[in-house]
């Protein structure tokens, strides 16, 4: 990790297959398809801190012509975006959207206009054009809006990874084995990042196969059923067991 030299000769790697939850709602919602193979990882474009400055003042004593209000500047954004990603989503395109964090000034209070407000931005998407278009869309939301509001909107460097394909064959033969042993397998994308993407990128050939996971993750109420973690793994042998000789 420190030297950024691979361990291993990655060209002497035939092929890396990851079992994983899925860590969506897909799958623990139909109740007949509880596994799945993934058709690609999204790639994302990430705002860590990001603010938008106006004016603070006092929330009794200024009238709406008169104010900068940080808060609403931001509302009016994430309104704007949400709308455009259901519309784009409508259109055919793959892309979710995420505004994580909120904060106002360690000076706010209950009678203060907001006068400064950070926030951070998530957008993932399996195809990095939809993002880069995505994200020019909000850069000119965001010249609009702080031409109305009077306020600034200020960015820190994008963060960017890339979006990762799984290697067709291995894909095919994640699906292939799922139908000659009776496993009902979906197959959807990877919203999350993983191992596989890493290697994915470089160069080495990857296929996921992702189970049912109920509440979710990043939270501590998420959980996993045996029976059907015992379907992934039954999967993931089913397409590894005869590898070298097909």
């Amino acid at each position: 990790m420190t030297s950024g030299k691979p361990l291993k000769e990655l060209s002497n790697i035939a092929a890396f297959i990851e079992l994983h939850i899925e860590q969506g709602p897909t799958l623990e919602n139909n109740p007949t398809h509880r596994i799945a193979a993934v058709t690609g990882i999204r790639g994302n474009l990430r705002h860590k801190i990001c603010r938008v400055i106006g004016e603070t003042a006092h929330s009794g004593a200024v009238n709406r012509e008169f104010r900068h209000d940080a808060v609403l500047a931001l509302a009016d954004l994430l309104s704007r975006m949400d709308k455009h990603w259901k519309e784009w989503l409508d259109a055919g395109e793959d892309l979710v959207f995420t505004c994580g964090v909120v904060n106002t000034a360690k000076t706010a209070a209950i009678a203060i206009i907001p006068g400064e407000v950070t926030f951070g931005l998530d957008m993932r998407s399996l195809s990095m054009d939809t993002l880069y278009r995505f994200h020019n869309l909000m850069l000119a939301e965001c010249d609009e809006i702080a031409k109305e509001r009077g306020v600034r909107f200020e960015f820190d460097n994008v963060l960017v990874c890339e979006a990762s394909g799984v290697d067709p064959q291995i894909r095919g033969r994640i699906e292939k084995a799922a139908a000659d042993h009776c496993l009902n397998a979906l197959s959807i994308p990877s919203g999350a990042g993983h191992d596989a993407a890493v290697l994915s990128n470089a160069g080495v050939p990857v296929g996921m196969i992702f189970v049912a996971n109920q509440n979710g993750s990043h939270n501590w109420r998420e959980a996993m059923k045996l029976e059907d973690f015992i379907q992934g793994a039954e999967l993931l042998w089913h397409t590894v067991c005869d590898y070298d000789n097909k």
